[in-house]
């Protein structure tokens, strides 16, 4: 199944418009093994036919499900391992110092895809309760795939995916998530749309969307989503 050079600029143009990611040149060849799914449950027989359809608007909801297809949702718990290490005995201490009198902390994941790496980062706080104790620590994952989040807010999570980020060493880190790799059910009615929440004190909101929330302390780094 190939797709001529017009169609892939078209498809790299639907994917900057909606997300703002760019589909470069070097990475335009993912773009038939990202849709090839969708183009069978759809029946569409090909990539170019597939452009047809979307420049007609001939399916509406398509487009949506072209560019979600083509974001890559590659997550797992304390992904980048070194990155949380620092955030645990450098970051966090340093926010702590920082907001000692306010004692609130509200932290945005960007790109959280269906939320493992916020959830780490939630474990993070619960495995110091003395220091995090009396504190309003509130997390919250925004990614444009309307697909994960819904996985995210959901919060149950299959042994595989469990066991792929939290290995033997992390065994006692990985009981916040609670029994069948399911993060408990809470459901505050605030802000974003709330999913569960993780098992332990001190008590952290998760919270999940497609929008930038209006407050946040950032932390970590912004990676492009894209995968085709």
């Amino acid at each position: 199944m190939q797709i001529s050079d017009s169609s892939s600029r078209i498809l790299a143009g639907l994917l900057e418009a909606r997300t703002g990611q760019q589909l470069t040149m070097s990475r335009r060849w993912r773009i038939e093994t990202a849709l090839s799914a969708l183009l069978r449950e759809r029946g569409i027989a090909t990539l170019d036919e597939l452009i047809t359809i979307l420049v007609m608007n001939k399916e509406p909801g398509l487009s949506n499900q072209v560019v979600e297809a083509l974001l890559n949702n590659e997550t797992y718990f304390f992904r980048d391992r070194a990155m949380f290490d620092q955030l645990a005995v450098n970051v966090l201490p340093s926010l702590a110092r920082r907001r000692e009198r306010t004692r609130r902390l509200s932290i945005w994941s960007v790109g959280c895809s269906t939320g493992q790496e916020a959830y780490s980062l939630a474990m993070l706080f619960l495995e110091q309760p003395a220091r995090w104790t009396d504190w309003t620590i509130e997390i919250v994952g925004t990614d444009v795939a309307r697909t994960v989040i819904d996985a995210a807010r959901e919060g149950s999570f299959s042994q595989f995916q469990i066991q792929r980020g939290l290995g033997v060493a992390d065994a006692e880190v990985g009981r916040h998530l609670g029994p069948h790799g399911g993060a408990g059910r809470d459901d505050p009615e605030r802000g974003l749309e709330a999913g569960p929440q993780l098992a332990g004190e001190p008590g952290i909101g998760l919270q999940w969307g497609h929008r930038r929330p209006e407050r946040v302390e950032r932390v970590g780094r912004h990676r492009s989503s894209a995968s085709a």
